[in-house]
């Protein structure tokens, strides 16, 4: 268990209804600097009037609810979440409530029925809190269950969250362990914390609706058509200042991947405001973006070749479309850069055509229920099959190559399959494993309402439908394939990249299951609107530590931004190995870093020195004002150490200030820091030099040899040595005044 926050509660008596709700709010974001995990709900849409409201619910009706999971459910007289945390208001006193309602039956409808196991395996727990359950009202169609707070009512909202958050806190890993109960009997159930993404975009829309003031007419059209998070319908361009490539240099610890960070945030969604969010939110939509592809990190090693990074020849299982996995062979498999670039080039030829402007709106409802699946429609490198693809879209239909002149109407798994293929097939025909598993794929796990996906190739989606009957086989078709299910195409002869959409490239497989989850969040993202500009990043980590010559080959030329596509000296070049024409596009940005005390590697390479701006991230030790340990004010010492670095060896080694960041102003804290990275930082540095380690550190540190082992008899030392000898002490065992006073003497 988290915990108990140390919560402010802010209002005496007058409690107004809005300071009740922004009081809960503070509280539940109090709660979420304990736990990140723990997000909650927040009213999605406005209304007149309604502006200032946090969450679901009105003054007028004196009450107002939040939720933790999203739990999809909809029947007549409900339509939203399953499990609410509501809290009323009745004059002066307040009080608090779980609520849950189900309907007892849902007909076919299987989330319902899981909604409703959940509640009664909830209804069973034997536990304090559910004890406090109110008793099932009689001869209502419902199922209901009402977990009151401990006290009927409260005076102060001071006192009810003191109450509220033991019990939330009790309550969420109980309902998160009988959800995955509830799965096994119903894999398909819907249910799970609300995700950060979804968080994100609720909190965006508070602030846009608060931000919007009095006006109606914004907030009516915020609420008939929200804007998701930090994407405007029409985003600005990115300032064009901003370089296309560059490397980002000090020494450790200043923050240069925290830059990287918020430099790519503001190159891919420039609507986000980073420089006025919480860091917290901005890591939230820095993955966000790093889930849907726009930003792709990668670390440069010594090892890494051209081949990793563009294209080679590899070793590969399975290499054919329409094959099951082979024995080993080899393949010519795209790099990471390689893959991104063809990724950006596809979303830029998408954003252009008028099938694709407005985005895969799907309705949210079929999102959620269906299971979605990869359906190869024919070999896209033989020219022979494109009469497949037009057979099926001209007759709402998809259909499988596999199974041949076998009828599978009736089967029901793999034995079955495996049965009527020995039993019909002429001759003993041979057959192979995956065949087997495509037919039960197509005729079996397939059902009615999941969603297909048509690629074209393994980075495009082709078209999209959605499975509307059963399997049936049909030997008179005018292709050559038999196996055919039923479809209504909800998207036809697109050429939409798919990984914005499910974050991943597609397999070689004929027909297989996608991951749900994936395809669902993506999916709502595009139903949302949620790209947020054109731009693509992709940072290089470390970029001095790999071979840049080796790496990139022939592509440095086309690196540099007047040698883009689409701008006026664009280039391509060649690729050796599979002889494509290879250009770079406008908006694809890359951000490097490099550790300038590294010098294990040679210099970077001068060519791309040339191709790219460079921008010092230094220490600054005025973050840590106002940071003291005992008296001692640690910017104070950082910027002492600094100093002495930099006349001992070069700036490119000062420490930086994110070592000290973490400090909660104990003298443990503060020891540790130097323990475990200030002092081997700087013995790397001087290679365990004690005299120029004293230089740096001061006396304190250190203690003096005052008897010295002598050398081996009949040998002689050919230079004086009459120089004291000192050794650096084991801070560890160091008492607390004794650092401290090793400190003073470093000051």
């Amino acid at each position: 268990m988290l915990p108990r926050s140390e919560t402010a509660l802010y209002f005496g008596p007058p409690v107004t209804y809005q300071e009740y709700e922004r009081t809960v709010y503070d509280w539940l974001l109090g709660l979420r600097r304990t736990d990140p995990e723990l997000r909650f709900s927040t009213r999605q849409k406005a209304s007149k009037g309604a502006k200032d409201d946090l969450f679901i619910g009105t003054e007028n009706s004196r009450y107002f609810s939040t939720t933790f999971w999203t739990i999809p459910i909809s029947y007549p007289g409900n339509a939203g979440g399953l499990i609410d945390l509501l809290f009323r208001q009745k004059a002066s006193e307040f009080s608090y409530e779980f609520y849950m309602r189900a309907p007892r039956t849902g007909g076919d409808d299987k989330q319902l029925a899981a909604c409703f196991a959940l509640l009664q395996q909830l209804r069973n727990v034997k536990d304090p809190l559910l004890q406090r359950a109110k008793s099932q009202r009689s001869g209502t169609k419902d199922e209901m269950l009402v977990i009151e707070g401990k006290e009927k009512s409260y005076r102060s909202p001071n006192h009810l969250l003191a109450d509220a958050e033991e019990d939330l806190l009790a309550f969420l890993p109980t309902v998160d362990r009988l959800i995955a109960e509830v799965k096994q009997d119903y894999p398909d159930f819907e249910a799970h914390r609300i995700s950060a993404a979804e968080f994100s975009r609720m909190q965006e829309l508070v602030e846009q609706r608060q931000a919007l003031g009095s006006d109606d007419v914004l907030s009516d059209q915020l609420a008939e058509d929200p804007v998701p998070y930090g994407a405007p319908a029409r985003p600005p361009d990115r300032d064009p200042g901003t370089p296309l490539n560059q490397i980002f240099y000090g020494p450790p610890g200043t923050g240069k991947t925290y830059e990287t960070v918020n430099e790519a945030v503001r190159i891919t969604n420039p609507a986000f405001p980073v420089d006025e969010r919480s860091r917290s939110q901005v890591r939230e939509e820095y993955r966000r973006l790093l889930a849907e592809g726009r930003i792709v990190f990668t670390t440069f090693h010594q090892s890494l070749s051209y081949e990793d990074f563009v294209e080679g020849i590899k070793p590969r299982l399975g290499t054919e479309v329409d094959e099951a996995p082979t024995d080993l062979g080899f393949a010519l498999v795209p790099g990471m850069f390689k893959e991104l670039v063809q990724t950006v080039t596809t979303a830029n030829q998408a954003a252009g055509a008028a099938s694709t402007r407005a985005g895969l709106r799907i309705d949210k409802q079929l999102i959620r229920r269906a299971q979605p699946y990869k359906m190869s429609l024919g070999d896209i490198r033989n020219p022979n099959d494109a009469g497949i693809y037009e057979y099926c879209i001209s007759n709402d239909c998809i259909s499988l190559g596999y199974g041949s002149d076998v009828d599978f109407t009736g089967v029901h798994n793999e034995k079955e399959i495996l049965a009527r293929i020995r039993q019909q097939r002429a001759g003993g025909e041979a057959y192979n494993s995956y065949e087997v598993t495509a037919v039960r794929t197509f005729a079996v796990s397939m059902q009615v309402g999941d969603l297909v996906f048509v690629p074209d190739g393994l980075q495009t989606i082709r078209a999209v439908g959605v499975v509307t009957g059963d399997y049936y086989y049909k030997p008179d078709a005018p292709i050559r394939y038999s196996q055919f299910r039923p479809v209504r195409w909800l998207f036809r002869d697109i050429a939409y990249p798919i990984k914005p959409v499910y974050g991943r490239q597609f397999s070689v497989q004929t027909v297989y299951s996608m991951d749900k989850a994936a395809v669902r969040a993506g999916l709502e993202r595009e139903h949302d609107h949620r790209p947020a500009s054109s731009n693509y990043v992709l940072i290089i980590d470390e970029i001095n530590r790999g071979n840049v010559s080796r790496v990139f080959g022939e592509l440095i030329t086309l690196l540099e931004p007047d040698k883009r596509l689409g701008r006026p000296e664009e280039l391509t070049v060649t690729l050796p190995y599979s002889r494509d024409t290879f250009g770079i596009p406008a908006n694809l940005y890359l951000i490097g870093t490099m550790n300038t005390a590294d010098r294990s590697v040679e210099a970077l390479d001068s060519a791309l020195r040339r191709r790219f701006t460079f921008r010092e991230i230094t220490a600054r030790p005025e973050l840590l004002d106002g940071l003291e340990v005992a008296g001692i004010s640690v910017a104070q010492l950082l910027r002492t150490l600094n100093d002495r670095i930099e006349r001992l060896l070069d700036k490119d080694h000062r420490i930086g200030h994110a070592y000290f960041l973490g400090l909660d102003g104990s003298v443990a804290g503060l020891r540790a820091v130097f323990t475990r990275q200030v002092v081997p930082l700087l013995e790397e540095y001087f290679f365990g030099d004690a005299t120029k380690l004293r230089l740096i550190l001061g006396t304190g540190f250190f203690e003096r040899l005052d008897t010295v082992t002598p050398f081996a008899e009949g040998t002689t030392l050919e230079f004086a040595d009459d120089a004291p000898r000192y050794r650096l002490l084991d801070l560890v065992q160091l008492t607390d005044d004794e650092f401290l006073s090793a400190l003073d003497a470093l000051l």
